[in-house]
């Protein structure tokens, strides 16, 4: 059997606007022991700005995740291992999470909306058969680098 994948990557600056476009296409010979999505999009749109010169930058945008429509891998716990399943095709939604990235001075902070359509668009929101996607939630996180600067060599 056989994989044919291309990949394309472009990514797009106009001014604050950042648009950043993966595509991915793929096709299996033996689509019933690999099952693949033959397309899938990952898009991330935002704007990146100085709020305040030196001290904080801002992205603020949203991240798009969608593919074609194809038999995702059912998982059994009990055994530890995914498994083809051809009951129910999954795919053909796009799954939006909204962002907001802050660089101050050497923090990296976000906060994160996922699933931002959880509740308007159908229900195919599945990981593997039977196992969802987060479902709408707000996470947030900081990253902060403490370190020592040595001004003299110890040895």
């Amino acid at each position: 059997m056989s994989i044919f994948s291309a990949y394309a990557r472009k990514d797009f600056k106009l001014g604050i606007l950042r648009l950043e476009n993966r595509l991915l296409f793929q096709l299996s010979s033996k689509d019933e022991i690999v099952p693949l999505p033959k397309l899938a999009l990952n898009l991330r749109y935002y704007l990146q700005f100085v709020a305040v010169k030196n001290v904080l930058e801002l992205q603020i945008g949203a991240d798009m995740t969608y593919n074609t429509k194809f038999y995702k891998q059912a998982y059994a716990p009990e055994l530890g291992l995914f498994y083809n399943q051809r009951r129910q095709e999954y795919g053909k939604q796009p799954y939006f999470d909204a962002f907001i990235n802050m660089q101050w001075k050497r923090a990296s902070i976000f906060v994160k909306v996922e699933n931002v359509l959880q509740d308007m668009a159908t229900k195919d929101y599945f990981s593997a058969d039977y196992y969802l996607r987060p479902q709408r939630s707000i996470r947030f996180g900081i990253f902060w680098p403490f370190y020592i600067k040595h001004t003299k060599q110890l040895w």
